[in-house]
C-alpha cells in the first residue's frame, strides 16, 4: 500500500458507502453509527474533503432522526450550513456543495416544504456537473420531480403545465437510468409516474404505478422509498 493514494481512496469509498446507505433507507441508527465511525477515521487521516462530505451525510441522518431544531435545515451537532456552506463555495468545493444542496432539498421535501425543496433543487442544478456519474444526480432528479408534482396539484393551469413539462424532461432521463440499472432506479421512475397520474386525475393508473413502485422498492431493499 502506498502512503498517499490508497489512503485517499479509502475516503472516497467511505463517502460512497455512506451516501448509498442513506439513499437506500438503511436503518438510521446504523447509518449514524457507521457515519460517526468513518468520520473519526477520515478526521484521523486528515482528509478534510472527505471529512466535510461525511459531515453532510451524518447531519442529514441526524435531521431524519429528529436531532435538529428544524429538520429541514442542516444546522445541528455536526454541520452548520450558515458557516460551512460559504466556506465550501469560497474553496470552490462544488462536489460537497452539491451534496449539501441535494440533501437539503430532500429534507425539505420529506418534511413537507415543497416550495423550498424546489427552490433548493434549482440551486443544486448549478452544481450537478461536479457529481456526474454519481447517484446524487439521480436523487436530485427524483426529488425535483416529486416537489414539482406536489406543487402542481394546487397550481394555476399555466404553472401546472410548466411543472409537468419539467417532470417529463426529468422522467426521460430517469427512464434511461432505469433501463440500464432497473434494480436501482425502476421504483423511482414508477413512483413519479404514479404521482403524475394522481395529479392529472388518472387515479386507476396511479394506483397501478404505486403498487409497481412499492413492489420494486421492496424487492431491491429501498426501504426509504417503499
Amino acid at each position: 500500500m502506498s502512503e498517499v493514494g490508497d489512503l485517499e481512496y479509502v475516503g472516497y469509498a467511505v463517502n460512497s458507502y455512506l451516501t448509498h446507505s442513506l439513499y437506500m433507507g438503511n436503518p438510521l441508527a446504523e447509518v449514524e453509527r457507521d457515519s460517526r465511525r468513518y468520520l473519526a477515521l477520515v478526521t484521523r487521516l486528515k482528509h478534510e474533503f472527505q471529512r466535510t462530505y461525511v459531515r453532510v451525510s451524518l447531519q442529514m441522518t441526524l435531521n431524519l432522526e429528529g436531532q435538529a431544531a428544524d429538520p429541514r435545515r442542516m444546522v445541528g451537532e455536526i454541520f452548520d450550513e450558515t458557516v460551512t456552506v460559504p466556506e465550501l463555495l469560497a474553496a470552490n468545493n462544488m462536489t460537497t456543495a452539491c451534496l449539501f444542496y441535494v440533501s437539503s432539498a430532500t429534507l425539505s421535501y420529506l418534511f413537507g416544504d415543497y416550495q423550498e425543496a424546489l427552490r433548493i433543487c434549482g440551486t443544486a442544478s448549478g452544481y450537478l456537473n461536479a457529481m456526474l456519474g454519481q447517484v446524487t444526480v439521480v436523487q436530485h432528479n427524483f426529488y425535483e420531480s416529486l416537489s414539482r408534482l406536489a406543487l402542481a396539484a394546487e397550481a394555476s393551469d399555466e404553472e401546472r403545465d410548466e411543472h409537468l413539462a419539467h417532470v417529463d424532461d426529468n422522467q426521460a432521463k430517469l427512464k434511461q437510468w432505469s433501463l440500464h440499472a432497473p434494480e436501482n432506479f425502476h421504483h423511482k421512475h414508477a413512483l413519479v409516474v404514479a404521482e403524475r397520474n394522481r395529479v392529472t386525475g388518472r387515479h386507476t393508473e396511479a394506483m397501478g404505478a404505486y403498487d409497481e413502485a412499492i413492489e420494486a422498492a421492496s424487492k431491491q431493499g429501498f426501504v426509504g422509498d417503499e
